[in-house]
């Protein structure tokens, strides 16, 4: 019996996968990063991305002199990287920002309607409270007047009654004292008037109050400069933790640069940070 594959056979056969080859741009770029490691690991211990160790010592003018040129060395193989990724980062720079540009289109107009939508929800909810509140005063306050009003009547009966049987036993002085006698003045007892809120449940939706703190005023205007000034004075003073301060430190540097060893604020200091340049 034949063993050769018919022609049926043969077209039913699956196709094997195509293998994608790295273009040119992606060879060149694996390329230039594998150098510059090969060079990094030559001279240092790299774990996990990181410099571990150097391999090399500068103790003597002829270390020196080495140093220098693997110095240079190393700015050459990083000028390599930034030549050789730049099309690549310009170009996806470009798609991801024109691919933000998309996203926002949409993005923009539905975020701004959520905000307005939940200050007014919010709006809502802090009005009906304002009403709820006031209103549970108002009848808290109809109700301790009525209550009131009912134990000062009762009051008046009971010296009424008093002062009536008093008067029949024949003590007429005595029921004059029982009229005469004052009311008792002590606030009538009534249970607290609570009403629920009238805000209707949106399923999906929960209110939740999130405590913040700021400095009292709008930025920019005396009363925020004055309330900030003595948020420093509180932190000064110990009374307030300085994280609530964040240094500018480019400010400070721009200050640094600008008067070098002119630079005269409290508990400050310029100096000189030392650094190499090349050219390669």
């Amino acid at each position: 019996m034949s063993t050769v594959p018919t022609e049926t056979q043969l077209t039913t056969v699956p196709a094997a996968p195509e293998i994608q080859s790295p273009d040119a741009d992606t060879m060149r770029r694996s390329m230039a990063v594998m150098r510059t490691l090969t060079f990094c690991e030559s001279i240092a211990v790299i774990r996990d991305g990181k410099l571990a160790e150097l391999k090399i010592k500068v103790s003597s003018p002829d270390e020196y002199q080495r140093a220098g040129q693997l110095l240079l060395t190393a700015k050459s193989y990083m000028k390599d990287l930034e030549e050789t990724f730049e099309p690549e980062k310009t170009r996806r720079f470009n798609s991801h920002r024109e691919l933000c540009a998309e996203l926002n289109r949409g993005m923009a107009p539905a975020e701004a309607i959520g905000k307005a939508l939940s200050a007014a929800i919010t709006g809502f909810q802090r009005e009906a409270e304002r009403q709820r509140q006031a209103e549970q005063a108002r009848l808290q306050e109809l109700a301790r007047k009525q209550a009131e009003d009912e134990q000062r009547k009762r009051q008046e009966e009971n010296a009424i009654n008093a002062a009536i049987e008093a008067e029949q036993s024949g003590n007429k002085e005595l029921a004059e004292q029982i009229i005469s006698a004052p009311i008792d003045s002590t606030p009538a007892w009534v249970p607290p008037v609570i009403l629920q809120s009238s805000v209707p449940k949106i399923e999906g939706l929960s209110s939740r109050n999130i405590w913040k703190a700021r400095i009292k005023g709008d930025p920019g205007t005396p009363e925020y400069e004055a309330n900030f000034l003595l948020l420093v004075k509180a932190v000064a003073e110990g009374k307030a933790p300085m994280s609530l301060l964040k240094l500018n430190d480019t400010a400070l540097n721009q200050l640094g640069k600008a008067m070098k060893t002119q630079l005269n604020i409290p508990g400050t200091e310029s100096y000189q940070d030392t650094g190499l340049a090349g050219r390669v």
